[in-house]
Parts: C-alpha cells; sequence; structure tokens
C-alpha cells in the first residue's frame, strides 16, 4: 500500500479533469487524499510517499494563503527524506523560482499562448530517461506551457512542440533520497488521457517502482 496525496482544483483548472486519471493511476489497496489545500499534505501525518500537483494549491489563483518559507522547507525536507512529488501542468504556476518550492519544482510557468493550440509532445531526442520508456509520441489541442526552468538543477526529457514554439516539457531530479517530476501538459481532458502512459511512468520512477509494472486494480 501506498500513501498518496493529490492537490487539486481550481478557478481555472477543475478536479472533474484529472479524477479518471487519477483512478486509473492508482489501485485499491492504495490510500489515496484529496485535497485543494497543500497545507494539507504538510500537515499530514504520516506523511505521504507521493504528492501529485495539479494545482499549486496555495495563493493565487483563488486567493489562498500562501505557503511561508518554514512550510516550504517542511516539503522540500519530505522529499530529501524520501518522498515523491509530482508537478503537473498549473502546479507550476505560481511558485516562485528562489524558494524551496521553486527549487523542488524546478521550473515555473511563464506564459501560453491563446486560444489552446495542439501541443505534441515527444522525448528529447539524444535524451533517454526512465519515464519515457514505451511512452509513445502523443499530441492534443492544450494550453501549452512555456516555463523558466531550472537546467541546472534537473534533467529534461520531453520536449512540446506547437505552431507557438518549442518547449521543454517535462524533467525529473534526485533530491536526497526523494524524487521530483514536473510535467507541463495537462489542462484539457484530451491531453490528460493522451498523457496517461507519461504520468504512470512519472508515478512509478517518483515511487521507485519498476517502469512498466501493472497498476492492480
Amino acid at each position: 500500500m501506498k500513501r498518496i496525496a493529490i492537490v487539486w482544483n481550481d478557478i481555472f483548472h477543475y478536479r472533474e479533469t484529472y479524477m479518471d486519471m487519477a483512478a486509473r493511476l492508482f489501485g485499491k489497496e492504495d490510500e489515496v487524499f484529496c485535497t485543494e489545500h497543500i497545507r494539507d499534505v504538510i500537515l499530514r501525518e504520516p506523511q505521504p510517499d507521493l504528492v501529485v500537483n495539479f494545482t499549486m494549491g496555495c495563493g493565487k489563483p483563488d486567493d489562498h494563503e500562501p505557503l511561508s518559507i518554514a512550510e516550504q522547507e517542511t516539503l522540500y525536507a519530505a522529499v530529501e527524506k524520501g518522498m515523491g512529488c509530482i508537478y503537473v501542468h498549473a502546479g507550476l504556476a505560481w511558485n516562485e523560482a528562489d524558494s524551496p518550492v521553486g527549487r523542488l519544482a524546478g521550473g515555473r510557468f511563464a506564459s501560453h499562448p491563446r486560444p489552446n493550440v495542439t501541443v505534441a509532445c515527444l522525448p528529447i531526442p539524444g535524451l533517454h530517461h526512465p519515464i519515457m520508456e514505451g511512452v509513445a509520441p502523443f499530441s492534443a489541442r492544450d494550453e501549452h506551457y512555456f516555463c523558466t526552468v531550472d537546467l541546472a538543477r534537473v534533467t529534461p526529457f520531453l520536449a512540446t512542440v506547437s505552431i507557438a514554439g518549442t518547449e521543454i516539457g517535462g524533467w525529473s531530479q534526485e533530491i536526497g533520497k526523494g524524487r521530483a517530476v514536473s510535467l507541463t501538459p495537462g489542462h484539457t481532458p484530451q491531453m490528460v488521457e493522451a498523457m496517461f502512459p507519461l504520468m504512470q511512468n512519472a508515478v512509478r520512477w517518483c515511487l521507485k517502482e519498476q517502469i512498466g509494472k501493472p497498476i492492480q486494480g
């Protein structure tokens, strides 16, 4: 059994977009805790094995109270001790670059074109990462996030391409005993469905499980 925390739902990114993915990602034997507030995860005991951030769960856009530096350091320390952490799309939208959560995410949202565009997601040529194992290129209409990425800290593995340009779409890092992954796609239901194999591998990598291992439903 794994303890999983999911942070989701804000005024632009609804939990309903991610509910089917979450149900497929985690088995019936897993303990799954869902919240709109990342602070609930920080206060939770025992701490989860993995937290998946579909939204930031603090600060904007819903004007929740921002995390203090001390709270951010608690979250960072949990990953150092072995907790996995995944940021998906809006989970990257509001962190400050020079902060514990900014270092944990390894990047942050900068802009996206309007309206949504067709975004192709594919491995970065010449780079191999376990998260991309068995993941075929995929595409769907989505918000094409452009992000600032801390290349001195993270390992990129995914590119995203649209008429707006080409961008790093996924990166990972190891922090102490823990692992963190950031993925920029994931605004529309169509993209969430298309990226399921990628997300499945990201979960397995963060939990240090075998990539390709079937999920026990």
